[in-house]
């Protein structure tokens, strides 16, 4: 489905790949470049709010703490700048929710961005 225009960035169409549900205050993930280190540039936004801006993806993890509202929406939605050489930006993302691991891959190019909500319970 598609979601409210981001603060970040309005001129792309933006749909959440995948709803969490969790119980911790914040969160810890991992961001890196899902198979091939090919020159993939990417700006990531969470709730509104960019984290990083023109970071280029590597396959050492770049992790960040983002704090879970108790209310609303929390998205985490990454922006292709760059899509490298190989097509479509493809960051993969990795976190621990609970004691249960989760890996997800986020696609972006100039048009489109895949995001993921994360839902307080």
């Amino acid at each position: 489905k598609p979601i409210q225009k981001s603060l970040c960035e309005i001129q792309r169409k933006v749909v959440i790949k995948k709803r969490f549900e969790t119980t911790l205050s914040s969160i810890f993930l991992s961001l890196y470049d899902h198979e091939n280190e090919d020159g993939d540039i990417v700006s990531v936004c969470w709730n509104g709010k960019y984290l990083i801006e023109n970071y280029t993806l590597t396959k050492k993890p770049k992790v960040l703490e983002l704090p879970l509202s108790p209310v609303g929406q929390n998205i985490l939605t990454v922006y292709s700048v760059n899509t490298g050489t190989e097509g479509a930006n493809t960051t993969a993302i990795s976190f621990e929710n609970g004691s249960k691991k989760e890996q997800i891959l986020l696609y972006a190019d100039k048009k489109y961005s895949e995001a993921i909500e994360f839902i307080r319970k």
